[in-house]
């Protein structure tokens, strides 16, 4: 593999398994017995909850409980679980892998407009700009929406939107990594 695709191909392969993992922990835990778990993001809430799990669910649990608000009306129940992230985060979570796995596809440019055009299969910086707006602004309309107003957006839509918002961050993010300075 070329050295310039090396850490795209690790991120896509990372966040491949995260998602994977994050499915099957669910699975993996005792039938109907994780419920409940709204707490708040960026913040340990159910450190004693994890501790007798094995080793995979754990993990995610304790990823989950870290980074995600994991509030239950707005999260997936599996096996009677509760999913570790929320809706919106698993979709970002695939939305990431997905954006990777196509910057490893990519043909890599000396430019980075040129990248992003090849990846996206735009012409111009304008469609650029759009493109990539196009797959960030759902999630952020959907989540101000929330956030000032009583409406309130299904996990289904909360999902696709984290999956678009993952999938213009990564592309983003790989058409960065792309860019060799070195092609002429």
């Amino acid at each position: 593999m070329q050295s310039h695709r090396r850490l795209p191909a690790a991120l896509c392969l990372s966040f491949a398994a995260l998602t994977a993992l994050v499915v099957a922990a669910p699975w993996l835990a005792e039938e109907s017995s994780i419920r409940g778990l709204d707490g708040q993001a960026w913040f340990l809430d159910h450190p004693q909850r994890w501790e007798a799990m094995p080793l995979p669910p754990r993990l995610a649990y304790t990823l989950g409980d870290l980074v995600c608000h994991q509030k239950e009306e707005r999260s997936y129940l599996l096996h009677g679980n509760q999913m570790p992230v929320c809706a919106r985060d698993l979709g970002l979570l695939a939305g990431m892998a997905a954006g990777f796995a196509l910057t490893v596809a990519a043909e890599p440019r000396a430019r980075l407009v040129d990248s992003a055009a090849g990846l996206l299969h735009v012409r111009t910086k304008k469609m650029l700009v759009v493109a990539v707006a196009l797959l960030l602004a759902p999630l952020t309309i959907d989540g101000f929406l929330q956030l000032l107003t009583a409406y309130e957006s299904t996990n289904v839509l909360r999902s696709a939107t984290g999956l678009l918002f993952g999938l213009g961050v990564s592309l983003l993010a790989g058409i960065l990594l792309l860019t060799d300075p070195r092609l002429e």
